[in-house]
């Protein structure tokens, strides 16, 4: 008896670890680390991170950037690259260059099933799974492994050993990406075990990345903000327009999770007003600030307390 009792303890501890929540793909305070080689057979880093929502299609994405560093390590500039989503074990993603969603990533693919997908330069494949194991990254989560007949890798929850991007990649002359490191609210979680000598996995990238937006060039174009405070949102709160003056007709929509929208605030004439809950459930929502004479809007996730 004390033996199945030790049995099903150790299923249960097992499947504990395995349900913590950055077991699945992140939507934040996520950065990768990968190197290309080229002709010269130099690797030339790369970087990326996840920064900020975008509302894409009435579907929310976290944003993944390329960011550029000096040679200090400090970062020159950070560019679109794509939105990402989980559903289930289900990775979607929409690089900026198409107007519709794919499939980067799915971990619930077994032994003999296959993979159809676009690579990165937009080529069709097809891959077949190899195996299906788990492993044990450095956080001490137990992730799916996911091995393909290409030799490809998968890692539930980080991604390919190609790189996060360059899953499935076919090879290409002159283009060789290999996946170096991976970051988890600045803390190693995983590192490429056959990258020779080690990588230093020494970039964490920090920034606030609080704001939703609804098109990538609204930094460039929009010359207004808000903020509301407090948040968390109990009964009442303050918002603040900055750039008040340059908005002609602005409004605020306020859009649950499933990007309904329970509530819409028209005819704001002061760059100060008071924001009242009401019935609002409590819960996650976003609200969007817009100037009726522009496509564009700035959109922040408030929190509604009971």
């Amino acid at each position: 008896m004390k033996i199945i009792k030790l049995f099903f303890l150790f299923i249960f501890i097992q499947n504990s670890s395995i349900a913590q929540s950055n077991q699945f793909f992140p939507s934040e305070n996520a950065s990768w680390e990968c190197g290309v080689t080229g002709f010269a057979g130099i690797p030339f880093p790369e970087y990326r991170a996840l920064c900020g929502d975008t509302l894409i299609n009435g579907k929310m994405y976290s944003k993944m950037y390329r960011i550029e560093l000096d040679s200090m390590g400090n970062e020159t500039s950070r560019i679109y690259e794509a939105g990402t989503r989980l559903n289930l074990d289900q990775v979607f993603w929409i690089p900026s260059s198409l107007d519709q969603e794919e499939i980067l990533y799915d971990f619930s693919l077994e032994a003999g099933q296959t993979f159809s997908y676009n690579t990165f330069f937009g080529n069709p494949n097809t891959i077949t799974v190899a195996s299906n194991t788990l492993v044990n990254t450095l956080d001490g989560i137990t992730r799916r492994q996911i091995q393909f007949d290409n030799g490809e890798i998968w890692l539930e929850g980080i991604g390919s050993n190609f790189g996060v991007i360059y899953r499935g990649i076919a090879f290409v002359a002159d283009f060789d990406p290999q996946a170096y490191c991976y970051k988890y609210d600045g803390q190693l979680v995983w590192m490429n075990p056959i990258i020779q000598p080690e990588p230093t996995c020494e970039f964490t990238f920090e920034a606030n990345c609080d704001e939703i937006t609804s098109n990538e060039n609204i930094l460039k174009k929009l010359s207004f903000n808000f903020e509301c405070y407090p948040n968390p949102i109990s009964d009442n709160s303050m918002i603040q327009i900055q750039g008040f003056e340059k908005l002609e007709t602005p409004f605020l929509s306020i859009h649950n999770m499933e990007g309904q929208l329970v509530e819409k605030i028209n005819g704001i004439n002061e760059e100060k007003f008071i924001f009242s809950r009401k019935n609002l459930n409590a819960g996650v929502y976003v609200f969007e600030l817009t100037d009726g004479k522009t496509t564009f809007a700035v959109r922040k996730k408030i929190v509604i307390t009971r």
